[in-house]
């Protein structure tokens, strides 16, 4: 019997940049590396689309998310739904 593989990933808010509920995927399920996923953000209180990091990926970090927030990288975008 083939074992199932976990990872846990982070999502963080591209509105208030805080972290979301983390979600465990498979291994063969893992989505590319910055993807974004529609999420209600528990800050915002709102649906808001969450930039998915994992802990064993370093091109997208916590601190670039936060950067991005304070360029206003997402700022104009329909990233929200109320």
């Amino acid at each position: 019997m083939a074992k199932d593989y976990f990872t846990v990933s982070d999502f963080y808010c591209v509105k208030c940049g805080n972290k979301g509920i983390p979600v465990a995927r498979k291994m063969s399920r893992q989505r590319e590396e910055g993807h974004l996923k529609k999420m209600h953000c528990i800050y915002c209180k709102m649906e808001t689309n969450h930039r998915e990091i994992r802990p064993f990926d370093f091109g997208y970090t916590v601190e670039d998310l936060r950067e991005d927030i304070a360029n206003g990288v997402y700022e104009g975008k329909q990233y929200e739904t109320a």
